[in-house]
């Protein structure tokens, strides 16, 4: 059986209209109202944890840009869209 936000994640790939509200969404806090209100019942601690994990695998590329001074809200942006790509 799955957990919660392996569900999500699942969801995620599929699901568009989920995927661009998580993926705009300006918080923690507000990612993790949208997934409730789309029946994942996952607590911000979840997210967090998802996210820590995907910076963990973040490939050789991204950690040169993130070396070489990319700028921060670009790295946010995109590993935001990572995460929902590969979660």
């Amino acid at each position: 059986m799955s957990s919660p936000i392996d569900d999500l994640i699942a969801e995620l790939g599929s699901n568009s209209e989920l995927r661009k509200a998580i993926t705009t969404a300006t918080s923690v806090e507000a990612a993790t109202i949208i997934a409730n209100n789309y029946g994942f019942k996952i607590d911000a601690k979840d997210l967090l944890d998802a996210y820590r994990i995907r910076l963990m695998e973040l490939s050789d590329d991204e950690l040169e840009g993130i070396s070489g001074g990319t700028n921060k809200w670009q790295l946010i942006n995109h590993s935001k869209n990572e995460i929902c790509k590969h979660l």
